[in-house]
């Protein structure tokens, strides 16, 4: 009878799981057609905020839940009064994106709660990641074969990314889901031949979707995964593991991601000719007025480049900034611009933004957008150091509690699937300082707070196998 009671919160749960991927489906069509994507942030914002309210009335002790809210309201009240301070043009906007944030911890704190109240989703939540990976492919496919597929990089046709909306935060998805759908599948069939075709399908999609994180992902996974395989008396899919990673790495040189850093350097050397050029004629003007200023045979080529730091800074400020540099590497470097955007931004800005942040719209410009491209810078200038601090906490608690379960039950966590856990989170924390495609983004944020659950119950496990059992 109990079991029978269990079914349908534990098929709502991995429900919530598997519905993802058709959000991503759907709001691609939604920007694709022209329409906003409002409704589909909303459903996802809903769903979330649902699964954090289903953790916290079935959570035995909530106080974890009272000290996780108090600190995330007591963070918003400081962003607040610092954004008021400068002048606050969008609330609702810069209020929204503080709850995608802050969705992250809570959605793992309730996914901690679900685990501990029904420990068997601990082997079923890795299928539904599988199913997840298998519709992502599904969908790359058709978008490919229906000549629809808007490509990773779309200005140069490289990429399979399929009908979904933001290429980082894809990239991180794949990362996350691959090696742990991989083990699922080892585990879910006696014989080697799913698992083979199955990973060169998954691992494929990583290598042709021509991200360098997406790339170099799939290499580790399979090296990482192949070696353990090996070890755990696993031949033919270690092997197999360890050919396909070693096959990918010697295709680097042809990968979409090889050609795609090809084009960037060509265009790097036409855009350096172009500011060469521009530089010639503004010292030909200096040297006629007679003017000294050292950033005046830079005016052209910054107000070229650099449009929206020139206009809000002053081309004296920018230059400074950039060292006078000529570069094109330097100027035309859009993640350093981004970068120093924000940097300029809060050198203007009260002390108080140092501390809990700066509004959102801050980085939209009438023709840009200076939104940094690394979470953690993006964290900082959004919640400010206090809210960078937090976030290292919470995810520091995390590597102290994994350390401290290797330390003390040295062997209890060598299993296929921590093993496979920690490669997802290990590629999640690079995508996390390269882009800013998870932190921020619900989408990829999900499947992070759903894997450090995930690491929380191996890990209580492992301490305490008596009580969690």
């Amino acid at each position: 009878m109990i079991h029978a009671e269990k079914k349908p919160l534990h098929f709502l749960v991995l429900a919530l799981i598997v519905v993802q991927p058709l959000l991503d489906v759907t709001s691609y069509w939604l920007n694709a057609s022209g329409t906003e994507n409002t409704m589909t942030l909303l459903l996802r914002l809903g769903l979330l905020l649902f699964t954090v309210v289903l953790g916290f009335c079935l959570a035995e002790k909530r106080r974890a839940y009272y000290i996780t809210t108090a600190v995330l309201l007591a963070l918003t009240a400081g962003h607040v009064l610092a954004c008021v301070q400068f002048g606050y043009a969008q609330p609702i906007r810069d209020l929204t994106n503080l709850v995608r944030i802050y969705l992250m911890p809570l959605t793992a704190l309730s996914f901690c709660t679900l685990l501990r109240r029904f420990p068997e989703l601990r082997h079923k939540i890795p299928g539904a990641f599988a199913l997840c990976l298998l519709l992502i492919l599904l969908v790359e496919l058709l978008a490919t074969a229906t000549g629809t597929d808007p490509h990773t990089y779309p200005n140069k046709s490289l990429g399979i990314l399929g009908w979904f909306y933001f290429a980082n935060s894809q990239s991180a998805i794949l990362c996350m889901l691959t090696p742990i759908a991989l083990i699922y599948v080892l585990r879910r069939f006696s014989g080697p031949v799913p698992f083979l075709i199955v990973s060169l399908l998954f691992m494929g999609m990583l290598f042709l979707f021509a991200t360098r994180l997406s790339t170099f992902g799939c290499i580790l996974i399979g090296l990482v995964l192949g070696v353990c395989l090996l070890l755990w008396k696993k031949r033919i899919q270690g092997l197999w593991l360890l050919v396909l990673a070693i096959v990918f790495a010697l295709l680097i040189p042809l990968s979409p991601m090889a050609n795609n850093q090809k084009q960037v350097q060509a265009n790097i050397q036409v855009k350096q000719q172009h500011i060469d050029e521009l530089v010639a004629q503004d010292q030909a003007a200096a040297d006629s007025s007679a003017d000294t200023q050292p950033e005046s045979v830079l005016r052209s080529a910054y107000q070229t480049y650099l449009p929206g730091l020139v206009e809000h800074f002053g081309l004296s400020r920018t230059a400074e900034a950039y060292h006078y540099s000529q570069r094109a590497s330097d100027i035309c470097d859009t993640r350093r611009a981004r970068l120093t955007y924000s940097r300029m931004l809060l050198e203007e800005s009260p002390p108080s933004a140092r501390l809990f942040g700066m509004e959102l719209g801050r980085w939209y410009t009438s023709s840009d957008s200076y939104d940094v491209e690394n979470d953690f810078h993006g964290i900082f200038f959004l919640c400010g150091g206090v809210g960078l601090v937090l976030l290292l906490g919470y995810f520091g608690w995390f590597v102290v509690l994994v350390f401290r379960s290797f330390v003390r039950k040295k062997f209890a966590l060598l299993t296929p699937e921590f093993v496979a856990l920690l490669v997802s989170l290990v590629t999640c924390a690079a995508h996390i300082y390269a882009t800013a495609g998870v932190l921020r983004r619900p989408n990829a944020s999900f499947y992070l707070a759903v894997c450090l659950a995930l690491c929380w119950k191996d890990c209580r496990d492992a301490l305490a196998p008596k009580v969690s059992e």
